[in-house]
């Protein structure tokens, strides 16, 4: 059979036909709107007023309407006389009249009272009339009995369940009866308008048996109808007629009917059978059987399985089945619920909760206690689950567990650290006994510092830069004015000038990161010494566009600079301040340097280079939580850029918020470093003279963009006092330079001067340099270019001549038998072990580094010189003692800057000089072939992947502390509302409610977490960015880390909230819609973190998730008000509180439910959407905000 009522024309029934179902028509008093239905399949059918109207035409017998299933259902007592409802009837039970009564006054004013039944004076007689016949009516002596008494009196009685009110169709009663009572009396053929009044019941609904005390009474069956009240002022009788009862009513012998509106209650409720019994007769009355119920004037009981209902309300039309209703005997109405603590799994028995389950009103098979929940016998809400506890306890074991077992392991690779010192500390006193044996008049410390910085001491293709003619401008605004700088490789350069001199543009313009909204004209560009290749950064002007193309990409500028390996040291220290300083490093060179042999080997050159090792083992931390100091985290800021092994090193303002012995610390590395041919730049406001003099080449800037001088540091007081700037005694020159600059000291030679005509100064006499170059012994040396050898061991071996390599190979046996016999170095732990190809190796290695300090012109020099002390000294026919060198052959150790005593780890001393060899640094050209092969490029990104990977999950182990204080108070929050939902049955704004404050809390929360973590990965992935790592790797590890973030809070959520307030959904439904929220809401952090400035992005996130979680929520004002539903669409809150509340409803069999439901616009088609665009919209966010990141992060 087909679903829903088919159209058809209204008929108006026949009174024949009205009378025969008027039992029916009772029914649809109370109903009203409400039809009747019953299920089939996936549809049910409804029954309401238009359909009894327009399918019953007055010709149909009862035959042919109990042939349509429609009605069959309503009507089983009387369709299917051999049914169960039918053999419920026959079974039903017979009522009597309560022994009381009431006369007609009481039962009008409201006042009760108790008598016995009508009866006549003593010595009258009775005499009953049949139907026809008249009968009399004793206005004074009119009883008046409240049959529908008659129900509360059984209940009282007997000892049945009794079903739960349901407030919902109560609260819809008098709607219902108003539209009932217009349908009444057209079913009666009267006219509505006129029949208004007398349509009209009590508010109690009151039903009455009204009985005469007259001599003549009608018998059973039989009422007398007063039609005529004339003569009733005249006696204290009025006449009527004995008229059969209407079906449906009962009417046992003596009561009384009025026509004539002369009596004072209502003819339309009198003698009716009260709701909760049946009157097969006018003259029988039975009790309601149970799984059936009676509404007034029930002529036949009506069952209460398998019905439905639909209802117009709020402009839509609501259709419901009705399940987990309970009729108890004598019940009046079909939606009497199923009470708590039984399941009833029909209509008809209501059987008790068994142990170990619950069973919430309208339940028809009990529900399985949850897990380390109790349940006892009868039980209509679980107790709170232990499972809240257990589920936490366990997820902070394994959080807590492997966090812990990553901690162990970091320490015990610490401990591990220790033993490798004492092998460097050995390391070091090797290099320093070759020296002092071979090369005693020269500084060994000095020879094996270099010796130490590896790799570092290696550049294979020194950079120099190159600014000729370089102006900028900002709309009218000149910011530099024909800038002409020259840094040459190999040398330490400072930037001075005052706080308006352009030196941060100048620093930009070398990186290539000039806004795209800046007016660029000159040329800026790098030159690889060796190869002599230029790459220009910026040449000639930056048309309109490139301004454009520059604004949606990153700068092409900038991609060179990367390139080229030019590294940046930004002003604020941009650090990992969860690891340590060993750690950043290490990260730092796993990520930046693919060609290096040893990593390890690599990190420990570094740490002793910046004099760091001390603190190797200790986090960085930051100033709210402590740390390292900040000289130590400028040096670390400096470490992570040397760990690319860059060609050119860029600083700004590196000794910024440092005192003034750190700052010194700092600036000695940075001189160190120039000996391996780095060419160093860095921008610095007025340093100590101590530093000032650690400079190669100085560069001055005035406000304007003009410069006021370039060139060797040691010119640059004399250039001046040529001008007339006379520097007093014991001042400090960056001091007297900028007080030049900004107009604070005379020039003697012109007293009108100003500062304006610094530049024009420095245009007309530039020439002077040249001048103090030419006569360096009057003027003192100018600075020069580095002669060092930049090649590795091998190939230095490969450059020396013949005669050279002979000389070694003779000589070095008597250096290796010397060093195995030399006490100090084979009285401890660890020996000399060097075989004499890995000795050799270390002596070319040594003879490098006094190349690059400049003690030797080239390698083969060294080399004879070497060859030549060990025959003079160690041949064998000298027969010199072991260990008899003298110590006063060597010269004493200079008072020199002092770095640490230990050189990178080794696990062997073998080992540890082989893998010095061959170290290579990195090539620009290797990186080009390499990406020629795709499956090298893949692995080589998989493992760069990998290190950030495991690089944030250890910056999240050492935040445990901090994450455990976040997941405490998500755990108070979550305590506290499960503890005030409760358990039980929840009304619909309660589950909408609840649903709307789970998705505020984890979605605000989320945003603000996500926005926050973003934006620190944006400070170190534009440092990333900087040394050649892909932005989309740094930008994939970075959300997969903070996915332990985002699954790790609404876990915590979920267990504690569901198992304290249990609700009737399964988890795994309430813990997808708060994880696809949590995931949803910090992908809106990541684009509102990328969209907006720093200092806006989380005040924006929070009124953003606010806006869509608190207002646009599709629950207040619900969706089915709103012009459109697109209004909402992108809100998180939208799809989440309604998936929340789907998954809830569907487990209710509530008509309020569903119609509350239906009433906000939901749908249970909707509940996958809604999930789907949870976890959808979670990805597209973080797809959406990756072009925005890649952008800060190199711009």
């Amino acid at each position: 059979m087909g679903c829903g009522v088919p159209g058809g024309f209204r008929r108006r029934w026949s009174r024949a036909m009205s009378r025969r179902f008027v039992g029916f028509v009772f029914v649809l008093f109370v109903l009203g709107l409400v039809g009747l239905g019953f299920e089939e399949k996936t549809c049910y059918a409804q029954i309401d007023i238009g359909t009894v109207l327009q399918q019953v035409n007055p010709q149909d017998t009862l035959g042919a309407v109990c042939e349509d299933e429609k009605f069959k259902v309503v009507l089983k007592s009387i369709c299917e006389p051999g049914g169960a409802v039918a053999k419920a009837i026959r079974g039903a039970t017979v009522a009597k009249i309560p022994e009381e009564a009431l006369t007609l006054e009481e039962a009008t004013t409201g006042e009760s009272g108790a008598a016995s039944l009508p009866e006549l004076a003593e010595g009258r007689s009775v005499q009953e009339v049949r139907e026809g016949g008249q009968c009399l009516v004793d206005v004074g002596s009119l009883k008046l009995v409240r049959t529908n008494d008659l129900r509360l009196r059984s209940v009282g009685r007997n000892t049945e369940v009794r079903g739960v009110k349901n407030e919902f169709v109560e609260s819809w009663k008098e709607s219902i009866t108003k539209e009932v009572a217009q349908f009444i009396t057209t079913l009666q053929g009267d006219d509505p308008s006129s029949s208004s009044n007398a349509t009209k019941t009590d508010d109690d609904m009151s039903v009455y048996t009204v009985f005469s005390e007259s001599e003549l009474i009608c018998s059973e069956g039989l009422q007398c109808v007063v039609t005529d009240a004339a003569d009733l002022a005249a006696g204290g009788q009025l006449s009527g007629t004995c008229k059969k009862c209407k079906f449906g009513s009962y009417c046992p012998a003596g009561v009384v009917n009025d026509e004539s509106g002369a009596l004072k209650f209502t003819p339309s409720v009198a003698n009716q059978c009260p709701p909760g019994y049946f009157c097969e007769t006018p003259s029988s009355i039975k009790n309601c059987p149970a799984g059936l119920f009676c509404p007034s004037g029930s002529a036949k009981p009506l069952d209460c399985n398998d019905l439905g209902f639909e209802m117009k309300h709020w402009g839509t039309e609501f259709s419901a089945r009705l399940e987990g209703n309970y009729c108890p005997p004598n019940s009046q109405e079909p939606w009497t619920l199923c009470p708590g603590g039984y399941y009833c799994p029909n209509a008809t028995v209501a059987i008790v909760c068994p142990k170990g389950h619950y069973c919430p009103a309208m339940t028809k098979e009990p529900r399985k206690c949850p897990f380390l929940s109790v349940c006892n016998e009868g039980s209509s809400a679980p107790s709170i689950s232990w499972m809240a506890l257990v589920g936490v306890l366990a997820l902070g074991v394994v959080v807590y567990g492997t966090s812990f077992l990553i901690i162990w392991r970091s320490k015990k690779a610490c401990e591990g650290d220790s033993e490798d010192e004492e092998l460097t500390l050995f390391n070091d006193k090797v290099i320093k006994t070759i020296c002092s044996v071979v090369l005693p008049r020269y500084k060994a410390r000095e020879i094996a510092d270099i010796c130490k910085m590896g790799t570092l001491s290696v550049v294979s293709d020194p950079l120099r830069l190159d600014i000729c003619d370089l102006t900028v401008k900002f709309k009218n605004r000149v910011i530099l004015s024909s800038v002409n700088f020259h840094f040459p490789n190999g040398t330490l350069n400072a930037i001075f000038g005052p706080s308006g001199a352009g030196k941060t543009t100048l620093i930009k313009s070398m990186l290539g990161k000039l806004s795209y909204n800046l007016d660029v004209a000159g040329k800026v560009s790098f030159t690889k010494c060796t190869s002599n290749e230029e790459i220009k950064v910026y040449s000639n002007s930056r048309t309109c566009l490139r301004k454009t193309l520059d604004f949606f990409e990153t700068s092409a500028a900038r991609k060179k600079v990367i390139s080229n390996k030019v590294g940046y040291v930004p002003q604020d220290n941009v650090v990992y301040p969860n690891l340590t300083v060993n750690e950043n490093i290490l990260y730092s060179v796993k990520l930046r340097n693919k060609f290096v042999a040893s990593r390890k080997a690599l990190t420990d050159q570094i740490l002793n280079l910046l004099g760091l090792l001390n603190a190797k083992n200790t986090i960085v931390g930051t100033p709210e939580r402590g740390g390292i100091s900040g000289g130590e985290c400028r040096r670390v800021s400096i470490g992570l850029e040397l760990a690319g092994c860059p060609l050119c090193l860029v600083l700004d303002e590196p000794t910024t918020g440092l005192d003034a012995v750190s700052a010194d610390r700092v600036l000695k590395c940075l001189n160190f470093l120039t000996a391996s041919g780095m060419t160093i730049i860095a921008s610095i406001h007025q340093p100590k003279s101590s530093i000032f003099h650690l400079f190669d080449q100085i560069h001055v800037l005035m406000k304007g963009g003009y410069v006021v001088y370039t060139g060797p540091k040691n010119y640059v007081t004399r250039y001046f006092d040529h001008l007339g700037f006379v520097m007093p005694e014991l001042e400090n020159p960056a001091d007297f330079i900028i007080d030049i600059v900004s107009g604070l000291v005379n020039c003697k030679s012109k007293p009108s001067f100003t500062t304006e005509e610094l530049a024009e100064m420095w245009v007309n006499n530039k020439q002077m340099l040249q001048h103090y170059s030419s006569d360096p012994s009057r003027y003192g040396e100018g600075s020069s270019e580095s002669s060092f050898v930049d090649m590795d061991a091998k190939n230095q071996e490969k450059a020396m001549d013949e005669e050279a390599k002979l000389l070694l190979d003779l000589s070095l046996p008597d250096l290796h038998k010397e060093l195995s016999r030399n006490q100090e170095l084979n009285s401890g732990k660890h020996a000399y072990s060097l075989s004499i190809d890995e000795l050799k190796g270390l002596v070319i290695h040594i003879c490098a580094a006094t190349c690059h300090l400049k003690y030797f012109d080239t390698v083969d020099e060294c080399i004879r010189h070497v060859s030549n002390r060990i025959r003079s000294c160690l041949s064998p026919e000298r027969n010199r003692p072991s260990g008899d060198i003298s110590a006063g052959d060597q010269e004493p150790e200079p008072q020199s800057y002092s770095r640490l005593t230990s050189l990178f780890s080794f696990k062997s001393f073998s080992w540890s000089f082989k893998s010095a060899l061959s170290l290579k640094s990195f090539d620009t050209d290797g990186d080009s072939s390499c990406t020629c092969n795709l499956a090298h490029y893949l692995k080589r990104q998989l493992q760069v992947a990998c290190v950030l990977y495991s690089k944030d999950i250890l910056g999240w182990v050492r935040l445990l502390g901090l994450k455990t204080v976040d997941m405490v108070i998500t755990a108070v929050f979550a305590i506290i509302l499960g503890f005030n939902q409760g358990q039980g049955n929840m009304e619909v704004k309660d589950i909408l409610y609840m649903s709307m404050l789970i998705n505020l809390y984890v979605g605000m929360l989320s945003v603000v977490w996500s926005i926050t973590l973003t934006l620190e990965r944006l400070k170190s992935a534009e440092r990333e960015a900087g040394g050649s790592i892909s932005t989309g790797l740094v930008y994939t590890s970075a959300k997969m880390a903070d996915l332990i973030d985002h699954i790790l809070r609404p876990t915590v959520f979920s267990l504690l909230f569901y198992f304290i307030s249990l609700p009737r959904q399964s988890f795994f439904d309430f813990y997808v819609v708060v994880l696809g929220v949590s995931l949803s809401c910090s992908g809106l952090g990541d684009f509102v973190s990328v969209i907006f400035p720093e200092n806006l992005a989380t005040v924006m996130g929070l009124i953003i998730a606010f806006l869509f979680g608190g207002i646009l929520n599709g629950f207040s004002p619900p969706l089915s008000d709103l012009p459109s539903e697109w209004i909402v669409f992108p809100s998180y809150a939208r799809w989440g509180v309604e998936a929340m509340s789907l998954s809830e409803f569907k487990e209710y069999n509530d008509w309020r439910t569903i119609t509350g439901m239906q009433h906000i616009g939901y749908s249970f088609d909707n509940y996958t959407n809604g999930v789907l665009f949870l976890y959808i919209s979670a990805l597209v966010l973080r797809v959406a905000a990756y072009p925005l990141f890649r952008k800060r992060a190199l711009a």
